[in-house]
């Protein structure tokens, strides 16, 4: 029950994933691999953790 409860979800994120990112689809780059919503979810991450860091520094002295 359960290992099929987590096939049905695996698919169901991965259809998900497939037809969130397929609205953001970069032609170019790397047929789809690397698409706009990976690469804006990448630089919230890094901008955030550069915000923080400089943060922390400026709080510190």
């Amino acid at each position: 029950m359960a290992k099929n409860f987590k096939k049905e979800t695996n698919k169901l994120v991965k259809r998900m994933q497939y037809k969130f990112t397929s609205l953001f689809r970069f032609r170019g780059i790397g047929k789809g691999k690397y698409n706009l919503a990976h690469f804006t979810i990448l630089l919230l991450i890094a901008s955030f953790l550069c915000y923080s860091f400089w943060f922390y520094f400026i709080k510190k002295n």
